[in-house]
């Protein structure tokens, strides 16, 4: 196992391992290991930052019999479930056996551990490398250094999922012009073990990756036959699925139930459960900031538990800043403020609108997030803005974070201490990956408030993607914001936002259903319209009753207001719009 890794300091030095670190919300405490650990570098690092580390390593010469051991690379001498977390720093291409270390890596791990691995990839030529137990059931091509797909075989064969990835090629080339400047070629082939000729056939490349055991099997089989929680179990002073003692709880967030009228629904969490959502919000940001970048949050809430509070947390371990604006009142003030900022995070309704209005903003990238996100709302923003736009999708009863896009058009991905299915809304039947269904989520490590088959009400529909990571790949509004037309079709906000922000003259709009079949929309329009030929009003009927057809309709303008969209009911004689 000793290779690189020993050899010289690995591509991107401690800056790399940092934010290693960082991506897998290793914490002061926790148990970890630094295998292949060479001299010990990383694993002083580790020391220093306060966690129980040790350093496994199989080069003789390393080892000092205290923090850092002989290893034979086999068998872990650790029991099952011992380990927080593991690092492995250009170990794998240097293993006699990578499957059978993963697999070791993968016992020794707790369930909620995490795996960090940086290594070198190649897109060379290709061999096959057992990735199964058995040895011969499944194989995949790899090559002398191993390709991203290589390793990913690997990874799903010993039981783990990718929960996050980048590339890290910029600090092996950093490191190849040192090894050159100071030793020539023969430096880069003694660390790297490839002559010249081989690394131009191979192309190296460094890639870190963040993996968590796969869960799904188990948690898929201990809830199939589970009843399912309600809404009406987290209402009450003290809600049946309270977990915990009052003492222990560092946030209540009390919140209407689907009927507005009922009773309010009381979500506890401990200060261990919202740090669960910074340690998602970390590697969900990572894709959208760089070091230095500014995030500006356009969300209500003050404190380090609001949403802006633990994005905070999340940005900060990846080296940018947050700012909270807060709720957004005034559109002018609100384009004013993003122009400083790299990073907007924004309800979907507040980006339609600053983006019709305001289309010089370039921000490099937006997050969308806390309220349904329509398609034709996001292609307004990354066609205003010309920056990269990623989706988030969650709730209260999730502290907040819950999937979220790793790039752009890309599928949602589940933090990692959440389990989902999709159920018929109707009979409560378990539906197959692909099928349109209502969205049912499990959070069993939860400590305030545990969650077990948690009907959401949100109508999604699910996958599995290549790396073995459950994922969103359809959102389609919730359930009771659906109002039944007498015909036959379903009408809510969502389906009328697909259809008016089509109109780049609209900004933002409401919109209420009387009992009698008439539409009514507020609207507020740009300062220069793009279509002259007809009013905005006129346009917007068109686009209505090409799918309404039975639907009356009527206008009136209306100011911007910020909030969470649904469509009202409303009596027919009202008269005070």
């Amino acid at each position: 196992m000793a290779g690189l890794c020993s050899a010289c300091p690995h591509p991107g030095g401690e800056k790399l391992t940092r934010r290693m670190l960082a991506l897998a919300c290793l914490k002061p405490g926790q148990r970890v290991l630094d295998l292949g650990c060479g001299k010990g570098e990383t694993l002083r690092l580790l020391q220093s930052l306060g966690m129980d580390a040790l350093g496994l390593e199989t080069d003789p010469a390393c080892c000092d019999g205290r923090t850092i051991l002989h290893y034979d690379g086999r068998r872990l001498p650790f029991p099952d479930a011992f380990l927080d977390g593991v690092l492995m720093e250009c170990v794998l291409s240097c293993a006699e056996d990578p499957a059978e270390t993963l697999r070791e890596v993968r016992r020794v791990l707790k369930p909620a551990g995490t795996l960090a691995v940086s290594d070198l990839t190649a897109k060379g030529e290709k061999r096959t490398v057992p990735v199964s137990p058995e040895g011969e059931k499944r194989t995949v091509p790899v090559s002398p250094l191993m390709t991203e797909e290589g390793y990913r075989g690997l990874y799903r064969g010993a039981g783990f999922c990718v929960y996050h990835e980048e590339d890290a090629s910029e600090g092996l080339a950093q490191m190849f012009g040192q090894l050159l400047f100071n030793g020539g070629e023969e430096a880069v082939q003694q660390a790297l073990g490839l002559t010249k000729e081989e690394r131009k056939r191979l192309r190296p490349g460094y890639r870190l990756w963040i993996l968590t055991p796969d869960r799904v099997p188990e948690l898929e089989e201990k809830t199939r036959n589970l009843p399912f929680a309600t809404e009406e179990m987290l209402t009450g002073d003290r809600p049946r699925l309270l977990a915990t003692e009052p003492k222990d709880i560092a946030r209540i967030i009390t919140v209407s139930t689907s009927g507005s009228t009922g009773p309010k629904k009381r979500i506890y969490f401990t200060d261990a459960d919202l740090q669960k959502t910074a340690d998602f919000f970390t590697p969900g940001m990572a894709p959208m900031i760089g070091a230095g970048d500014r995030v500006l949050v356009f969300m209500r809430g003050t404190g380090t538990y609001s949403i802006a509070g633990l994005l905070s947390i999340a940005v900060e371990r990846l080296g940018g800043t947050v700012r909270n604006y807060g709720e957004v009142r005034d559109l002018e003030d609100a384009a004013k403020a993003a122009e400083n900022a790299e990073c907007l995070v924004m309800m979907p309704g507040d980006a339609a609108a600053l983006a019709a209005l305001y289309p010089g903003l370039r921000p490099k990238s937006v997050l969308l997030s806390a309220d349904h996100i329509s398609r034709s709302a996001a292609r307004r923003v990354t066609r205003a803005w010309k920056c990269r736009l990623f989706l988030h999708w969650g709730m209260t009863e999730t502290g907040y974070g819950g999937a979220v896009t790793a790039a752009p058009e890309g599928p949602y991905l589940f933090r990692r201490d959440l389990y989902a299915e999709t159920v018929d809304p109707g009979s409560g039947k378990r539906l197959p990956a692909g099928e349109m269904g209502e969205l049912v989520i499990t959070m069993p490590e939860r400590e305030g408030m545990p969650l077990i088959r948690y009907r959401t009400g949100d109508r999604a529909r699910l996958s599995v993607d290549a790396n073995g990571r459950q994922v969103l790949t359809d959102l389609a509004g919730r359930l009771s914001d659906e109002v039944l037309l007498p015909e036959g079709q379903r009408i809510s906000i969502h389906s009328l936002d697909e259809l008016l922000y089509e109109e780049e003259d609209l900004a933002w709009y409401e919109a209420a259903l009387t009992n009698g079949g008439l539409l009514r929309i507020g609207w507020q329009g740009t300062e220069s319209p793009k279509d002259a030929g007809s009013s905005l009003p006129e346009r917007l009927d068109r686009r209505i009753r090409a799918k309404y057809k039975e639907l009356k309709t009527e206008f009136y303008p209306a100011a911007f207001r910020t909030g969470k969209r649904k469509l009202r009911m409303e009596d027919e004689d009202r008269s005070d719009l």
